[in-house]
């Protein structure tokens, strides 16, 4: 009998640890990283109830200026579905690329017959909502797969989600009824007005259930991300509503919970807007421009110096470290809402190793331009963010003025 507990036991530290390891193998291949483009951007929570999960998604950049952004969840817990995610996500992306030009629901078609090829079982399948961004058309074009519907908030007040049922319905992998079950007729059209949002989920999150009443989130959903999204100092609002569930004992460890905040940006509180060559005297004057600009929707002079400062300090670091060519640029966005001043910087650079550059600092001895203008910027900034994506270092620095007019 010893023996055999023995065994055992060696046998479940062995499958745990193998748990662990294909969980952070399936964590890289859903990466949290905020997306970015000129028109909106993307923040995105993403928990796991086990080691391994079965929710799926995927931001996509497209060759013609547009973006694919999707959630799925696989029927089931365990390992199953999380191999089935896995797999879901391969061949989603590639129907995204091969398909793109004909919609969310050729590119549906095509996912729902790979799926139901290769899944040999009628117990899993996927529910998923994907919507196509036309810069173009400022249009997203959306199909919903039988999945929650999404949270949208326009002027500050929720609309009514029923628009996005219009059609769809059969999840990805049902093994009965047509094998192309989506069509043109099942796509809704969403205009991009700008600052509005959207919210993408998995019902991990509408059927959490409160630590002292048993109550689901289901119908609250609506109320907390609307008052999430009414702060624009909240930089992922994704995560910032996982937090307010939490705050408010809605307990989210019963099912894998995804959430992506999509903001389409307001192209009135976009400031300045810009690429910039990798000329120094050319960072110099963008960054004059950037404090008149901000001066101008109401930010102090205080507060406008130091958003020259900092977009000085950031081109200077990229003109000087950043391996960019000779006839290299970056692109800059500074954005103005309310009393928070936001930049974004994107670049083809090489990528840095930040933590070394600011260990640098430190050390006297060692101290560089490059580890002075990073120390700089973050002191300057209420908060920064730096990502290396797509072969691209984006840095994204919020600064708030508390200057009293």
């Amino acid at each position: 009998m010893k023996q055999s507990n023995d065994a055992l036991s060696i046998w479940n530290k062995r499958v745990a640890r193998d748990l662990e390891l294909a969980g952070a193998i399936q964590r890289s291949l859903f990466s949290d990283v905020p997306h970015f483009s000129r028109r909106f951007e993307m923040r995105i929570a993403y928990r796991t109830c086990m080691d391994v999960g079965g929710d799926a998604f995927d931001i996509i950049s497209l060759p013609d200026g547009k973006h694919c952004v999707y959630v799925a969840d696989v029927s089931g817990h365990g390992v199953a579905p999380a191999m089935i995610s896995s797999l879901l996500k391969a061949t989603a992306s590639e129907m995204i690329h091969r398909h793109a030009d004909e919609g969310p629901a050729a590119i549906c078609n095509a996912l729902n017959a790979v799926v139901r090829r290769r899944i040999d079982n009628p117990s899993y399948f996927a529910t998923l909502f994907m919507a196509v961004h036309d810069p173009d058309r400022l249009e997203w074009c959306c199909m919903n797969c039988g999945h929650p519907n999404p949270v949208y908030v326009r002027n500050g007040t929720t609309v009514d989600s029923s628009l996005f049922s219009k059609g769809g319905g059969t999840p990805i992998g049902f093994p009965f009824g047509d094998e192309n079950p989506y069509s043109k007729a099942d796509e809704v059209s969403l205009k991009d007005e700008g600052d509005t949002f959207l919210l993408l989920y998995t019902d991990g999150l509408t059927e959490a259930r409160h630590a002292r009443t048993g109550e689901e989130f289901a119908h609250r959903i609506e109320a907390f991300y609307e008052q999430v999204v009414q702060d624009p100092a909240i930089p992922n609002k994704a995560v910032a509503l996982l937090d307010a569930m939490e705050s408010e004992d809605y307990r989210l460890g019963g099912d894998d919970c995804t959430a992506i905040s999509i903001h389409m940006l307001a192209p009135h509180k976009i400031v300045i807007e810009q690429t910039v060559p990798r000329n120094i005297y050319l960072v110099s004057e963008i960054a004059k421009q950037c404090e008149v600009a901000v001066a101008a929707r109401g930010i102090s002079h205080h507060t406008a110096g130091l958003v020259r400062l900092l977009v000085m300090e950031l081109g200077a670091n990229l003109v000087e470290h950043g391996g960019l060519g000779e006839d290299d640029s970056f692109w800059l966005q500074v954005r103005v809402d309310g009393k928070v001043c936001q930049l974004v910087l994107m670049d083809e650079g090489a990528e840095w190793d930040l933590e070394e550059a600011l260990d640098y600092e430190q050390n006297a001895a060692h101290m560089g331009e490059r580890g002075r203008g990073l120390a700089i910027t973050n002191t300057i900034s209420d908060r920064i963010e730096r990502y290396r994506m797509n072969d691209e270092n984006l840095t994204y620095c919020t600064i708030i003025d508390q200057e009293e007019k």
